[in-house]
């Protein structure tokens, strides 16, 4: 009985505890709605006010912007003025400003003075930047030294045949400002007069390289050019020429003597002809009427165009953008490539000239041209592939020209050997090659045996004529 009642009392007491708890939890309950109540709307109107704070931050921030687009024309108004001779970045940068605000007013506010004031002020600064783009190139584009180039071809053994450094036509620095200057030129600016100016300058600095390497030789070449005397078969009126009397010049006559007076002595040996007989080989060559052609600088012509254009390629990358660099350079490379086809055409109307006289020989001006330009071809090629097919193929149909040309003399020779064989129709003493055709062969012999000694090179075989 006694734990049925310890029981009931802890029954009772454990209800009392549980009416206790439920109350105070019914109190605390109501005291959370109550601050839910009270708290909720300062929540909301200070979320409300966060919100305005960061509107009035972004206005004042759009504004801040606004204003400084409005400023933009003052600012800059001394560096745009002051031109970018001084300090190319800072001028850049204000440019880009100016052009920020053209683009804000084009779109806010397209009718306005400030617009106006800006796009005039930007108009002045292009005009600063590419009339500043030409000086700086203008000033440093100077023809390479004759001699740079000579070293360049490696026409001595002891030279190597490396491209030519950039450097050579511009700084480093004024690369640098070129390149900053027409890039910014070609992202911002729809017209490309400057583009024009570039090639017009450095194809004439080309140009004049090419001329004067041209010059030079000529001037060193001296007695050492290439002339074509008149044909045996043909008499001429004397011409003497002038030649500026050094050692090696009284070297090279001398051997040119020996040579005339060996030969000589061969010919009226071996001849049905006596060589004093008009219409024959004489034994003064240098007495006979002569046509000149130098042939000499043009070969070196044809490699220093390759060089040089190639070295122009190299610079156009560094300071004109990608797209724009094919046009460019199909415009500098015309002068300087007409420059090798006039030279050329030159050359080849003087042996035209010289077969039109049956002064035969001087096909052999041909042969180191065509040469020179095998060795030459594929780098042509790859140098002018950016170019327009005129330009590509306009020393190409020059060469088929030189060609053509020759096959043409070489036809016209033999016509005339059967022509004077039906003159003479007088049989050699061996009876295998005929007397005219003989005198020829030893007419061409000599004469290269004299063009041998001119440049230089010993001469051991006088005993074949």
């Amino acid at each position: 009985m006694d734990n049925i009642m310890m029981l009931k009392e802890s029954l009772a007491k454990c209800d009392t505890i549980t009416k206790n708890v439920v109350t105070t939890l019914t109190s605390f309950e109501d005291r959370l709605l109550r601050l839910e109540e009270t708290i909720l709307p300062v929540y909301e109107e200070t979320g409300i006010l966060q919100r305005r704070q960061q509107n009035i931050e972004s206005t004042l921030t759009a504004l801040d912007h606004a204003l400084n687009f409005y400023n933009v024309a003052k600012e800059v108004d001394t560096v745009i003025r002051d031109g970018p001779s001084d300090n190319l970045q800072q001028y850049l940068g204000a440019m880009e400003r100016l052009h920020s605000s053209i683009q804000y007013f084009t779109e806010n506010n397209p009718g306005s003075l400030e617009l106006s004031a800006v796009t005039s002020l930007q108009s002045k600064g292009r005009e600063c930047l590419e009339r500043e783009f030409r000086v700086l190139l203008s000033r440093h584009s100077k023809a390479v030294a004759s001699v740079v180039i000579l070293d360049l071809l490696g026409l001595d053994d002891e030279l190597p045949q490396d491209d030519l450094d950039v450097n050579v036509h511009l700084p480093e620095k004024v690369i640098a400002d070129l390149s900053a200057t027409s890039l910014w030129l070609i992202e911002h600016m729809e017209r490309s007069d400057f583009l024009n100016a570039y090639s017009t300058i450095r194809s004439e600095a080309f140009y004049r390289s090419l001329t004067s390497l041209r010059d030079h030789q000529k001037s060193n070449s001296g007695s050492s050019r290439l002339c074509v005397p008149a044909s045996p078969a043909v008499g001429g009126r004397i011409r003497t020429t002038k030649e500026t009397p050094t050692k090696r010049a009284s070297r090279r006559n001398y051997l040119y003597q020996s040579i005339v007076k060996k030969a000589s002595q061969s010919l009226s040996k071996h001849s049905l002809y006596p060589l004093s007989e008009p219409g024959r080989l004489k034994t003064g060559v240098l007495d006979e009427e002569m046509i000149d052609i130098d042939v000499g600088p043009y070969l070196t012509i044809i490699f220093a165009f390759v060089k040089l254009a190639q070295s122009e390629i190299m610079l156009l990358a560094q300071v004109i953008p990608d797209d724009h660099q094919g046009a460019v350079f199909d415009k500098l490379v015309q002068k300087p490539l007409n420059l090798v086809k006039e030279e050329g055409e030159a050359i080849l109307a003087s042996v035209k000239r010289a077969v039109s006289k049956q002064q035969f020989i001087a096909l052999l001006n041909i042969f180191p041209i065509l040469e020179r330009y095998r060795q030459v071809k594929a780098e042509i090629d790859i140098t002018l592939e950016s170019c327009s097919s005129i330009s590509r193929n306009s020393i190409a149909s020059l060469m088929t020209h030189f060609e053509r040309v020759g096959a043409q003399a070489l036809e016209e020779f033999i016509q005339n050997l059967r022509a004077e064989t039906e003159k003479q129709p007088r049989l050699p003493k061996d009876g295998t090659v005929h007397e005219v055709t003989r005198h020829h062969a030893a007419s061409c012999v000599l004469r290269l045996l004299v063009m041998l000694v001119e440049d230089g090179v010993l001469v051991c075989a006088i005993t074949v004529l």
